[in-house]
């Protein structure tokens, strides 16, 4: 039983990757995330605060005005 919850849990939490990035790319007011990002490419790569507009999203609202500034230059 156990092992099956584990299971269920791990196929719920990757099938929300792909559609968060979709979110995410609403939230912002686009309909795609610019720079793209693949579903199969590495989180360490493009994603989080890798990403320009995701990086943006994770970021605390006290840190956003530095957040702005560090990413314009």
């Amino acid at each position: 039983m156990t092992a099956a919850l584990g299971g269920a849990r791990s196929d719920d939490c990757s099938s929300l990757k792909e559609a968060g990035l979709a979110y995410a790319a609403l939230e912002i007011g686009q309909q795609i995330l610019t720079p793209h990002v693949a579903f199969k490419t590495s989180k360490d790569a493009c994603r989080g605060f890798h990403h320009p507009q995701l990086g943006r999203l994770l970021c605390p609202a006290k840190y956003l005005i530095d957040f702005d500034i560090n990413n314009t230059e």
